[in-house]
């Protein structure tokens, strides 16, 4: 299956044509050859939809592949022209009458491969950031091109206002073995490898010096990993690998423990970032603002939303992402009353919301206001619990063609995408008056360069009494923008649909979800 959300190689094609040549391959006059390879990484998966810097991936100085050639890995090097490019130049020496069957990220000499079967003896010190923890392999292809596919999958936790005196982090999985720790198995025969076995339930990471923020990767084992499953965090002083669990608590208190929620979809595929609920310590030196949603919506990565002062409307974009609870950093404005999203299109007079929008370039988002509050937990300096003025389609959409511009969504002949509407959010029960709405509407996507595995947004639609359910809902992706409409111009096979079920009445605040996965043409 294709993937996207942070394509990280680029084109691969024009640096082998410019540098795939006969000088690639030098002779040496010992009988042994120095030969030069290509090599890129496929894109990662990740849960983030938009705005960070996560699964970033560049070649750096000293960065060494694990070539297998006859029956041994042979290092190749980086060379220093390639240093923080996303395909890179590797060269190594090959024994004279063995060829070069594939290679493995990171090398390591202690790696085997026999019958199939490669076995990574890839430990948890190099746990840490995206680039130490990832596991690649590629087969060679004409002109000595590798591109690396990943053997595993990798778990994200953001830890902030850790105290000073943890110096570990341990890291416990929800039923069943998840995290690698040495002796990982995959077995290369198959089309797309993976890692199948070796993880263990648990793993230690050394925790860095300044505790501000952390952000640890874990390469975690790919598979079934149902939702909802407790993922649980301890911090300890040190570690005694000869001692029984434990040894390691704080003086004189509890261990600081952490129980959060991993949410998977239900599989894991390999390349893909988990991004796990972020940990903050109470205690720390308060800042920012946390905020709620009603009715189970969670934050998608990169939301912005407003917070107003009567005049003024200041955005500020949620951290991580997938969560119930968003955390907005920095200072809160002074005389911010209310907070609203999305902030395009929406602005705030008197007690007056309005919401405008083209549904030739339509900005999704949910419909949210909130009136800014007192700090929810020690860790903040404000709180907002947002409200839904409508209802909201949560729209997943999967495998979108590198070719595609923009989505048509439509669901039969039902007008509850608006465009146009007003709402007092401070009525006890709020009603959205729209002045444009249709049963369809036209997405603008996001500028990609490759596949998009994963897009997730959400639309505001209006509540009242429906046609009797199921309704089908359609998405088909075209290769224009909005403004450009060509009916057709569409980028993928046929139009995908779901149904959406309802008891025939849309409330305020109700969720409807829907995942729809397109065939490229």
């Amino acid at each position: 299956m294709k993937k996207y959300i942070f394509p990280l190689i680029a084109a691969i094609a024009a640096i082998a044509l410019s540098g795939c040549n006969k000088q690639d391959v030098a002779q040496e006059p010992a009988g042994d050859r120095v030969v030069t390879v290509y090599a890129a990484l496929e894109s990662a998966l990740t849960r983030v939809t938009t705005g960070s810097e996560i699964g970033k991936f560049v070649w750096e100085k000293g960065d060494q592949i694990g070539v297998w050639v006859g029956d041994e890995f042979v290092p190749f090097t980086l060379e220093d022209s390639a240093e923080g490019a996303t395909a890179g130049k590797f060269t190594g020496t090959v024994p004279e009458g063995k060829e070069i069957k594939f290679a493995v990220y990171p090398y390591s000499e202690n790696d085997t491969y026999e019958d199939g079967i490669y076995t990574s003896f890839y430990n948890e010190s190099w746990w840490g950031d995206y680039k130490s923890c990832v596991h690649l392999y590629a087969p060679v292809s004409e002109g000595n091109i590798f591109k690396f596919q990943h053997l595993c999958a990798y778990a994200l936790v953001t830890i902030k206002n850790v105290r000073q005196d943890c110096k570990y982090a341990y890291l416990e999985s929800p039923g069943g073995a998840m995290f690698l720790t040495g002796g990982q198995k995959a077995d290369l025969t198959k089309e797309y490898p993976k890692f199948t076995e070796g993880a263990q339930e648990q793993g230690f990471v050394p925790l860095p010096e300044d505790h501000s923020k952390i952000v640890i990767y874990a390469p975690i084992m790919p598979g079934n990993w149902a939702d909802g499953k407790a993922f649980k965090v301890k911090f300890f002083q040190d570690v005694d690998w000869g001692k029984e669990y434990g040894k390691g608590d704080l003086v004189d208190e509890p261990v600081i423990n952490h129980v959060g929620k991993l949410i998977t979809g239900g599989v894991v595929n390999r390349g893909e970032i988990i991004v796990l609920p972020d940990i903050v310590f109470e205690g720390g030196e308060a800042s920012g603002l946390s905020a709620t949603i009603e009715g189970g919506l969670t934050w998608l990565s990169g939301t912005k939303i407003g917070l107003w002062d009567g005049t003024t409307l200041t955005e500020k974009t949620v951290s991580g992402g997938n969560v119930a609870v968003g955390e907005f950093e920095g200072d809160i404005p002074e005389g911010a009353q209310y907070a609203i999203t999305p902030t395009t299109g929406v602005s705030l007079e008197g007690t007056t919301l309005k919401y405008t929008n083209d549904q030739w370039n339509f900005n999704p988002g949910a419909f949210l206001f909130g009136t800014v509050g007192e700090p929810s937990s020690p860790a903040y300096l404000k709180s907002v619990a947002f409200k839904n003025m409508g209802a909201t389609i949560r729209v997943t959409l999967k495998n979108i063609p590198a070719a595609a511009k923009s989505v048509f969504l439509e669901c039969g002949a039902r007008q509850f995408f608006f465009f146009d509407g007003t709402v007092n959010p401070l009525d006890e029960n709020p009603v959205i008056e729209a002045t444009a709405k249709d049963e369809w509407c036209v997405m603008v996507l996001p500028e990609h360069t490759g596949d998009i595995a994963q897009l997730v947004v959400d639309i505001p639609i209006l509540t009242g009494a429906y046609d009797t359910p199921p309704w089908g809902f359609k998405a088909e992706c075209y290769s224009v923008t909005a403004e450009e409409w060509d009916w057709g111009a569409k980028a993928s096979n046929k139009p995908q649909s779901n149904e959406i079920q309802t008891d025939g009445t849309i409330k305020r605040g109700d969720i409807f979800n829907v995942t729809l996965t397109f065939e490229a043409l």
